[in-house]
């Protein structure tokens, strides 16, 4: 079967909104992995460039493509981060590790040498401790990590390098949480919590964060009354169950 893509973006500091995309990286398991310097100061693209990227982008990330679905780490930053600066939508099935990761284990948290050498800026499920997890031990690659904050005054050259790594070392996470699933007898129940039920997850959230959402004000009310709400009384009934358990 065809190969899923791994995605990732880099951008000039860590905010959702009023952030700067410098560059999107791609790889599928090959010899290569892929940068596009999109609003890098040494990206050769101009702004009239970057709307014929941004078409060709959005035809790439379309249901009828040949890959089956998008792996990345913190999807809903990156999609935030497209629908921010480029316009473009991601129609395809989101594979998320940082998901994947909680799924297969619910209470992981830093190692305590791993927490030394990471110090506080990488968490139980971010990329860096994952990377580790699986004992991917790239040091170029978590100091520059620890540095992804500063990538706007950097090279073109170190940000693409770095920006590489992030993708290529998501495949091997995404391969090793796939076997580590397999082992635990849960890959189909895995695989279809992360596509079914947090891809559509995640394209919600990322619109919502951007354009809001329109809510009926009366029923809002409704959920909200002590005595008539549907939820509490759900909740109210769950209890119940919950004791006889």
């Amino acid at each position: 079967s065809t190969a899923p893509v791994v995605l990732d973006t880099e951008t000039a500091n860590l905010y959702k909104f009023h952030n700067t995309l410098l560059t999107i990286q791609f790889y599928n398991g090959g010899e290569f992995g892929y940068c596009l310097p999109i609003r890098h100061p040494e990206s050769p693209f101009s702004e009239k460039d970057l709307k014929q990227i941004a078409i060709a982008l959005q035809d790439f990330l379309n249901p009828d493509s040949s890959y089956p679905f998008i792996v990345g780490h913190n999807l809903k930053f990156d999609y935030t981060i497209l629908l921010c600066n480029l316009g473009v939508v991601m129609n395809v099935v989101l594979f998320d590790t940082l998901a994947g990761a909680f799924l297969l284990d619910e209470t992981h948290t830093r190692e305590e040498d791993e927490a030394e050498e990471a110090g506080t800026k990488l968490g139980g499920y971010s990329l860096g401790s994952q990377i580790r997890l699986f004992d991917y031990r790239e040091e170029w690659y978590f100091s520059a990590k620890n540095n992804r904050g500063n990538l706007l005054n950097e090279s073109l050259a170190y940000v693409a390098e770095y920006g590489v790594g992030d993708v290529v070392l998501n495949w091997e996470v995404f391969r090793c949480q796939l076997e580590e699933a397999r082992e635990q007898g849960y890959s189909n129940k895995w695989r279809n919590l992360l596509i079914s039920f947090y891809s559509p997850q995640i394209k919600l959230f990322a619109h919502m964060e951007i354009n809001g959402i329109l809510i009926d004000t009366k029923y809002l009310k409704v959920l909200m009354d002590k005595e008539n709400s549907p939820i509490l009384k759900h909740i109210d009934k769950l209890l119940e169950e919950l004791k006889t358990l």
